[in-house]
């Protein structure tokens, strides 16, 4: 009988034996947890093996961008900027012939994943443009050689004006399209223009300078001053292709493409020299009770900077307009909007006091304007 006992106890207690003597179920357990362990380990080793890659490679490409901007501000000599004279010097090393390098870094950070790094390839894309803007391509008669890179700076471009764009980009992006539009769209010298190229790029920017559109430009994580940028750089970029397009009689096409805009773009200018008139010329009382048109509330020493920056080109590029069917194209509308009606889409997402809405004024109102303007410049 004791022997049946004793067979029995092991078959009850060890019955899940295994070589080691020890309960299975134990060992089932020790092996996960290590096995979870080790999974751990690995997921970590992988994680900061990523890192180990990204982080050089971002901060390479921002020293690249750098090293471009240092390459384009320290080199001297036309031959540096034109192929037409780098060729005849073909023992010399020249920046023209690494041309497609520099818009290649510029447009990869402009382009890249991460935000932060988009406007340091932008503002690099601009200074490739204002040192090449001139340059011939003597490969293409009547051709400039920045248009050899067309897509790559139009899809940089249109990366700018996104609907969920960090403001800064957009700014950047306004600057870029504005010298980028004047390099393509002269004539001189009997160079050919591309209407459709011109068209496009111009719409990106136009369709910000309605006179609703460009209060609606509004960025609730960040301060007013964010939006105010957006909306002045936006009109900035417009007033110097109308300065162009209003003084030289290269820019045709152009000035053609940018006329059906005036009905809405001239009021949108108006207005920021009505915000930069209040704010430089009226004392503080006149300014606490002034509601401006571009900036909510009080006017903060950047959104200042912001308006006061943009006020000269826009000036400039008004007053190319008095004078013209353009100046008074549209102003049968003068004086019957109601200006106090504002839209919720004009009220500003910090809660403050809503923009004052813009809306036509006849022609003589914005002549004392500039006229006024004219007299504070000289006092000055």
């Amino acid at each position: 009988g004791g022997g049946d006992d004793d067979g029995e106890e092991h078959e009850d207690g060890w019955g899940d034996g295994n070589a080691s003597g020890l309960p299975s179920g134990d060992i089932d357990d020790d092996d996960e947890d290590a096995r979870r362990r080790q999974k751990e380990q690995q997921v970590e080793a992988e994680e900061e093996a990523k890192w180990g890659l990204i982080l050089p490679r971002w901060q390479t490409r921002l020293f690249a961008v750098e090293c471009v901007r240092r390459l384009l501000s320290v080199v001297e000599g036309p031959e540096q900027f034109s192929l037409v004279l780098a060729r005849q010097k073909p023992e010399g090393d020249f920046l023209v012939n690494s041309l497609q390098q520099l818009v290649s870094v510029a447009f990869t950070v402009a382009t890249t994943n991460i935000e932060a790094m988009r406007p340091q390839g932008i503002v690099t894309l601009i200074e490739i443009v204002d040192n090449f803007s001139d340059a011939d391509d003597p490969d293409m008669e009547g051709h400039v050689l920045l248009e050899q890179y067309h897509a790559q700076i139009g899809a940089a471009l249109r990366a700018c004006f996104g609907a969920d764009t960090e403001p800064s980009l957009t700014a950047a992006g306004c600057a870029l399209l504005g010298k980028y539009l004047l390099s393509i769209s002269s004539s001189e010298g009997g160079r050919e223009v591309d209407p459709i190229a011109i068209r496009k790029l111009l719409q990106l920017l136009l369709k910000l300078l309605t006179r609703e559109g460009i209060q609606q430009l509004q960025f609730p994580a960040l301060s007013e001053s964010a939006a105010t940028m957006v909306r002045t750089a936006a009109l900035q970029a417009a007033a110097q292709l109308q300065q162009a397009a209003g003084s030289s009689p290269h820019y045709v096409e152009l000035r053609s493409q940018l006329s059906p805009a005036f009905p809405e773009l001239t009021p949108c200018w108006m207005a920021l020299l009505r915000d930069y008139a209040a704010a430089e010329t009226q004392p503080k009382s006149v300014r606490k009770a002034y509601r401006p048109f571009l900036h909510a509330g009080a006017l903060s020493s950047e959104s200042r900077t912001h308006v006061t920056h943009a006020a000269h080109a826009v000036f400039a590029a008004v007053v190319l307009l008095v004078g013209t069917d353009d100046w008074l194209n549209g102003r049968d509308l003068a004086g019957t909007e109601d200006e106090s009606a504002i839209s919720l889409a004009d009220a500003p997402a910090d809660g403050g006091a809503p923009l004052r809405r813009i809306t036509i004024t006849a022609h003589r109102d914005d002549f004392h304007l500039l006229f006024g303007l004219c007299f504070h410049s000289l006092d000055v």
